[in-house]
């Protein structure tokens, strides 16, 4: 979808001084977890490619940093000296290099900071190296003097504990070029002896326990006065003992031994890298009612960022899933409220950022209340901006464009604290280069040699008043060097005029330099405006054994439509130009698959290609076969999955037409002038639906007038029958004839990827087949669903070795819910796409 970009300037009261971090400051993040960038298993290239995919997703959003997970548990993700690699890195060993340092540059080439999170206290890990391991006598114990036998955390009372942790949050600050150092878990912990018997047996079960809520019930229990005895002592403070000497009760002792901790590492970190800014990942309520961090688990996040021992205080909101909530709990419901309690920070002008809790918005079906509660937060005068948990929920939902369209449209900077370093940098020098009436290079050289690299914002203005505050802010860039942006006016609204480019360097600290020169483009008069973007809603469709007629919407401003084709998907060797949105293609060769890619013109310049492959294979045959494409999700970055259908088609000996699935929701192509429907899902999910209502009616139709239908997909029963509505759930089980059983065989993610035919079904005599687990070439079929047959349909593939849930395939023969001549469905849980090679598929196919 083009994403279109308004150039204007906000105007803002000047009796809300804090309203104006919003004219270009606003820090925005996303948690990423450990196991959300890498997993054992995965080879170097992929956890690469998968680092880089998230992180490009989060500048897609026009967010500027993350938070990356890099210790839990004990265990870590980078190169230590002083813990063991990760599970989820090759179970605790070396992934062939070093992911941290790989994150880092890869976020900074984005104009992204890194700030990395660090799980401080829970060292649930036993694993030889972990502190858990190499010293049980640092693990917490209850007031009988026992040890925590699981979710085992270690005691902030013990200086050991203390010392010990900073160096390995040190080790960090010093080897790597972080932004920032997010401590999660920086507190007590709050397990008792009950919690032990209910706790999962599995380590790494234990380990996907998060940070920051906890349930109601949980809460009640752990308050109860019958509650299990809770593991807040060590083995130098026993309850035995008593208080603490010099301290008034247990429960002061416990808030200093964490202060104590969080003073000392912001001390060593000022006296190293003072721009590295640390940050905690406080409990959402400060001492209020409940789950709070001061009362329940001896966490006085208010004291540190009063006192200046955190850079950024960044809480953990996730009881609250609407704007007023979020306003209430910042401002308005005191004292149950933020600001009373930090106003010695807000006064001294550190960063706060606020943390929605984009899981609760998910599980509780309110996720569009994400701008609201942008917005609320943003009418809080001292809110520096957001921090997200976490990754994998954005993902689910897709959700970066659309931040990007709406509560995120303007890219912004981080505000500068002044606290440590107040100076202005030098200014950078500019230069501009036309490239064409779309596009210019905008040259940006540093003012002197860099010993290391800085940030730099490049705007652009439609007058001659530069404002680094209201202007649009296009690009942030870091380096040490002189380097060039390309600035593109594709898939943005412009205007009449001339767009002014300017630049600034700013800090590590945020502080920000005088403008540089200042250079301006052409002007871009309306008249030749090329188009505005490639064509949409394209139909590739078969006319005979040598002819193929391609059709697409009207673009605005073309009188061009361009067609390149491709035999292989991948070289473009012929072209073809109408003067209408209709596109004759002429003298193919039956039955061998062609491809296309589309673009739209005029004088003034030509629109980018098509993201998305079409195509077809000629036939003399009346053609039989619609091949209708619905994977849409994020995950499908190639947009070229016909290549894999099209030569098993063929080999079969039929044509098809081609189309996306927007053109059967839009009634632009008829599933019911076809006898065979072929449909792509991927690994499409509930964000994106497999099958919306619409899409749903014309299939039904389809099925009740006889057609046959093979559809594939891995999560289509987790998003209809196991997420999805009455409605939904009604059309899985009586026209794709299944019910969800597991979302994965033996519910085990990316543990089978293999499948065998059933005996007695269709593809009895197939021989077995894989499917991509990620490194060979498609996508990684993790979660594909494991099905149960249903209303008469029968297995017909199974995933290899897996033993219970383990149906991947089913087929129907017969009438459908209010059909009056049978049918047919094919419905594989394995996306056809990732079987492999080329010859399993055709072999499927036949």
């Amino acid at each position: 979808m083009f994403r279109w970009l308004f150039v204007f300037i906000l105007a803002f009261s000047m009796s809300m001084p804090a309203l104006a971090q919003r004219n270009n400051q606003e820090f925005r993040a996303v948690w990423v977890i450990t196991w959300e960038y890498i997993n054992p298993g995965w080879s170097a290239s992929k956890i690469k490619y998968r680092i880089r995919t998230i992180l490009d997703n989060v500048k897609a959003a026009n967010m500027n940093a993350v938070l990356w997970q890099v210790r839990q548990s004990g265990t870590v993700y980078f190169n230590s000296s002083y813990e063991p690699w990760g599970y989820y890195s090759n179970y605790y060993n070396y992934p062939g290099f070093d992911p941290l340092e790989y994150a880092i540059q890869e976020a900074h080439k984005r104009g992204l900071e890194l700030h990395a999170w660090f799980n401080t206290f829970q060292t649930y890990s036993t694993h030889p190296g972990t502190p858990a391991y190499e010293h049980p006598e640092w693990v917490n114990t209850n007031e009988d003097g026992q040890f925590m036998p699981k979710y085992k955390c270690v005691s902030p009372g013990l200086e050991a504990v203390r010392e010990y942790t900073v160096k390995v949050a040190m080790e960090i600050v010093r080897n790597y070029d972080i932004d920032g150092l997010h401590l999660d878990y920086v507190r007590w912990n709050e397990f008792t002896d009950d919690d032990m018997a209910s706790a999962p047996a599995s380590e790494i079960e234990q380990m996907k326990r998060m940070d920051g809520m906890i349930t109601e019930e949980q809460f009640n229990k752990l308050m109860s006065p019958e509650s299990g005895k809770r593991y807040i002592y060590d083995v130098e403070h026993p309850a035995s003992g008593g208080v603490p000497a010099g301290f008034n009760s247990w429960d002061d002792w416990r808030r200093w031994s964490v202060t104590e901790f969080v003073r000392t590492l912001h001390d060593s970190i000022q006296a190293v890298k003072p721009w590295v800014r640390l940050s905690p990942a406080a409990l959402g309520k400060y001492n209020w009612s409940g789950w709070n961090g001061y009362y329940v688990v001896f966490q006085d996040a208010a004291l540190w960022f009063n006192e200046g021992y955190v850079d950024q205080l960044t809480p953990m909101h996730y009881h609250w899933t609407s704007g007023d909530g979020f306003y209430q709990m910042l401002t308005a419901n005191c004292p149950a409220c933020w600001e009373q309690w930090i106003t010695g920070g807000i006064v001294a002008g550190r960063l706060y950022t606020v943390g929605p809790g984009s899981y609760r918005l998910d599980e509780d079906n309110v996720w569009d209340n994400h701008p609201g509660i942008v917005e609320s937060s943003r009418e809080v005068e001292w809110t520096d901006g957001f921090q997200f948990f976490s990754y994998a929920s954005w993902e689910k939902h897709n959700y970066w464009e659309t931040a990007a369209q709406t509560f995120f449209k303007k890219k912004t900077k981080i505000r500068p604290t002044k606290l440590v370093v107040d100076t202005i940098p030098a200014a950078p020098t500019l230069s501009l280069t036309k490239i064409d009436s779309m596009n210019y290079d905008v040259h940006i050289s540093p003012p002197y040699t860099l010993d290391s690299p800085r940030w730099f914002a490049i705007y652009r203005s439609l007058d001659s008043t530069l404002d680094v505050s209201n202007d649009q802010l296009i690009a942030l860039q870091f380096s040490d060097t002189a380097f060039t942006y390309r600035d593109s006016y594709w898939g943005q609204e412009w205007q009449e005029g001339r767009y002014t480019y300017f630049a600034t360097m700013l800090d590590r600290y945020w502080n920000e330099s005088d403008v540089s020169n200042a250079e301006t483009g052409d002007s871009i008069p309306y008249y030749v405006n090329p188009p505005v973007q490639a064509p949409e809603h394209v139909i590739a469709a078969v006319q005979d054994a040598n002819n193929v007629t391609i059709f697409c919407d009207p673009v605005e401003n073309a009188d061009q439509y361009i067609a390149l084709i491709s035999q292989d998907g991948v070289n473009f060797t012929d072209t073809v130009v109408a003067y209408t949105n209709i596109i004759e293609v002429h003298d193919l060769t039956e039955g061998q698959p062609y491809y296309f890619k589309l673009k739209a013109a005029n004088s003034a310049g030509e629109t980018p290609l098509t993201k998305r492959l079409y195509g077809v294979v000629p036939s003399s045959n009346a053609t039989q076969v619609l091949l209708v494409n619905g994977f849409d999700r994020g995950t499908n970055t190639r947009y070229d999955y016909v290549r894999f259908y099209a030569p098993a088609i063929a080999n079969r000996g039929y044509g098809f037409d081609y189309v996306m699935n927007e053109s059967v929701i839009e009634g632009k192509i008829a599933l019911t002038d076809y006898d065979v429907v072929i449909w792509i899902l991927g690994d499409e999910s509930t964000a994106d639906e497999t099958f919306s209502s619409t899409e749903q009616e014309k299939v039904k139709e389809f099925l009740k007038q006889g057609g046959h239908l093979f559809v594939s997909g891995s999560e289509i029963g987790w998003d209809l029958d196991k997420k999805g509505s009455s409605t939904d759930r009604s059309f899985y089980r009586n026209y794709l004839k299944a019910i969800y059983a597991a979302d994965a065989p033996d519910g085990r993610q990316g543990t089978y990827y293999s499948c065998q035919a059933d005996p007695n079904g269709i593809f009895a005599g197939l021989p077995d087949f894989s499917f991509d687990n990620g490194t060979h070439g498609t996508f990684d079929v993790d979660w594909p669903d494991a099905l149960t047959p249903y209303g008469g349909s029968r297995s017909i593939l199974k995933y290899k070795n897996a033993t219970s849930t383990n149906i991947a395939g089913i087929v129907f023969e017969g009438k459908f819910t209010g059909g009056s001549v049978p049918g047919k469905l094919v419905y594989i849980a394995v996306p056809f796409e990732t079987i492999y090679p080329e010859g399993k598929r055709s072999a499927l196919m036949s």
